[in-house]
């Protein structure tokens, strides 16, 4: 596994939790939102979209993600997840600005860091 295929793995595997249901609360079951019946009320619901659920695929590699992460100290996982979390659903990638600010040094190392969590996880697969 590369390091591109690695971290293509951690976005898709915090994609896929964050899009499961909560733990402590109820499932809310599905049904048309309430509407008014009124023609000049289109389009007047305070609605939410829906939820993607993720499917069994992603919820594998969720579950074989975390059992590559648990090689790391917990340091490193923390940042692993901080990172993959704050890449999940952005174009340009991390925010290594607001990462910097939470774990307190430069942007350049917490960058150096996540790779370097990375390769230590890339060369564990190998060794095992």
């Amino acid at each position: 596994m590369t390091l591109e295929e690695l971290d293509d793995l951690l976005i898709e595997a915090a994609r896929t939790e964050m899009s499961l249901m909560p733990v402590l609360r109820k499932p809310r079951y599905v049904g048309w939102p309430e509407y008014p019946n009124d023609w000049t009320a289109y389009a007047a619901t305070d609605a939410l979209p829906p939820r993607f659920v993720a499917s069994p695929e992603q919820i594998d590699r969720l579950d074989y993600a975390l059992d590559v992460v648990l090689c790391l100290p917990v340091p490193a996982r923390r940042l692993v997840w901080a990172v993959a979390f704050s890449a999940a659903y952005r174009d340009r990638g991390p925010a290594w600005t607001k990462l910097s600010k939470r774990f307190r040094c430069d942007r350049r190392t917490v960058k150096r860091r996540y790779k370097q969590s990375l390769e230590q996880i890339v060369l564990s697969s190998v060794k095992g």
